[in-house]
């Protein structure tokens, strides 16, 4: 984040761990379960754009990760964007959601920090 600024990044990999796509913006005064949500949601449009089905959607928030996995409540403020996630999930043959730790997710947070400086310069 810059200041309240937030920014989403993802990164789509191969099964052998090969990045294929990766993407970063800054999004705004928004909270950070809406920034995580946003994050899933556009990885996952952007795989299901380019004809990817079968996906391993892992994300470093356990709130999203749970409330797309009915784990828990969903809070109201992310509650459309998991409704997004999952209607784009229904066009995947396989499609699995798990939590990772953030020192695990280093790629994508790093776009996360490249997305939020290119609009705070």
């Amino acid at each position: 984040m810059c200041g309240n600024l937030a920014a989403i990044g993802f990164v789509i990999r191969d099964w052998n761990g090969n990045v294929w796509l990766a993407g970063a913006k800054n999004s705004g005064h928004i909270s950070i379960n809406v920034t995580e949500c946003l994050a899933l949601r556009d990885g996952l449009a952007h795989a299901i754009h380019n004809g990817w089905r079968k996906v391993l959607a892992e994300g470093d928030s356990k709130l999203i990760i749970d409330c797309i996995n009915n784990k828990v409540s969903i809070p109201w403020s992310i509650h459309l964007i998991v409704q997004d996630i999952r209607l784009l999930s229904s066009y995947c043959e396989a499609i699995s959601f798990q939590h990772i730790f953030r020192k695990a997710n280093f790629t994508a947070d790093t776009l996360v920090n490249l997305g939020s400086r290119s609009f705070c310069l």
